[in-house]
């Protein structure tokens, strides 16, 4: 049975999955090209499973100069009674320095049939300075402890993803695929390998996007602050079909993701692009 516990951790990882693999291209394209003073980009996404719509992300960032700031909010509502209304919300801020990406801030919100999840951290040069959770963090014979060291050489989910290319180069799957990513999203500290698959061509009349777009494999490993029980995780580390399929936007050098996917047991959760607007 797919319980509420389940969907929640599912649909966290995804939302980080999406801020991972949108936002801090964006930033990275933008912080290359010494023309461009400010731009805005605003998304929204579909949130479905196994057929049906189940709710939805909006994306929002900010870029000036080296400095980025960027926002998600993301809602599902229950499909059988043991699931409640699920919402989330992620909001960074930071700087890039060439390549290099450094954020600042990280803060995260999930809320759950009135209980809610808060965090908020702060970071320099890839190590975590403050960090303040509520409720606070779980131990335990079955948690996987975190360690100062866990915390070092880290980045958090919305400032993860940074892959900057020269504006008018060409972008290849390879690009934006062969990396592993060392996150820490305030709770727990996981790595997200994601491997370059292939290239297709996305088209259609009522589509927010026609051109290339490049399909990624991810696998989550989780490393410390998660359980050893739940049934969840193991699901997440062992699931082959967590896919990342990003387009470019070439005007700001940079790529988001067009949709994503897991597979549950109930059917495919995909988050699907619905409108892009670029300012």
């Amino acid at each position: 049975m797919l319980t509420s516990r389940f969907l929640r951790l599912v649909l966290w990882h995804c939302l980080a999955g999406l801020a991972i693999v949108v936002l801090p291209m964006m930033a990275a394209g933008q912080g290359r090209a010494a023309a461009r003073d400010r731009h805005e980009l605003n998304l929204s996404y579909v949130i479905t499973i196994a057929g049906m719509r189940i709710g939805g992300i909006s994306v929002g960032g900010t870029f000036a100069d080296s400095g980025y700031a960027i926002a998600l909010r993301g809602s599902a509502g229950g499909i059988t009674r043991r699931m409640a209304d699920t919402s989330a919300w992620m909001a960074a801020n930071g700087t890039i320095r060439g390549a290099v990406v450094l954020p600042d801030r990280f803060e995260f919100g999930m809320q759950e049939d009135g209980v809610s999840v808060e965090a908020q951290m702060r970071l320099a040069d890839g190590g975590v300075t403050d960090l303040h959770v509520v409720p606070g963090l779980q131990a335990g014979l079955d948690i996987v402890p975190l360690t100062i060291d866990h915390v070092q050489g880290v980045v958090d989910p919305m400032s993860a993803f940074f892959a900057p290319f020269e504006d008018g180069s060409l972008i290849t799957g390879e690009d934006v695929c062969s990396r592993t990513l060392p996150i820490f999203d305030g709770r727990q500290r996981y790595d997200l390998s994601m491997v370059y698959r292939h290239t297709e061509t996305l088209s259609g009349a009522r589509a927010p996007y026609s051109g290339p777009a490049f399909t990624c494999e991810a696998v989550y490993l989780p490393i410390a602050g998660h359980s050893l029980t739940r049934s969840a995780v193991p699901f997440m580390s062992g699931n082959m079909r967590f896919e990342a399929q990003l387009i470019p936007i070439t005007e700001l050098g940079v790529a988001i993701p067009f949709r994503l996917q897991i597979s549950t047991e109930i059917g495919d959760l995909i988050i699907r692009l619905d409108r892009i607007e670029v300012r």
